[in-house]
């Protein structure tokens, strides 16, 4: 059976990383330091999907044999990731939507 599934979590620093910088030197740094999470991710997260034969391509190499025409992110079924919309209603019956 392949090895869990790790992804970093976003903590306060890398949302912080994430944020408008203010200068062009700052957006470099930044740019930097996000692609050091978010790439070793990615290639995780493409070898998960590999390892579990989602949306791959049999016999392809280009798009990391994933297949081309399905989103890069699959639901843990294989399907299309997708939020949806939902409502609460508070004690004063105030009602909020959110995506979940």
């Amino acid at each position: 059976m392949p090895a869990p599934l790790n992804l970093p979590i976003l903590t306060p620093q890398t949302t912080a990383m994430i944020s408008a910088p203010q200068s062009a030197t700052a957006l470099k740094r930044r740019g930097k330091l996000i692609l050091e999470v978010i790439k070793p991710a990615l290639r995780r997260y493409v070898s998960h999907r590999r390892e579990r034969d989602m949306g791959t391509a049999m016999g392809r190499t280009e798009y990391h044999g994933l297949n081309p025409h399905l989103p890069l992110v699959l639901s843990r079924k294989g399907y299309p990731y997708a939020l949806s919309l939902k409502s609460r209603s508070d004690a004063q019956e105030r009602r909020t939507d959110y995506c979940g």
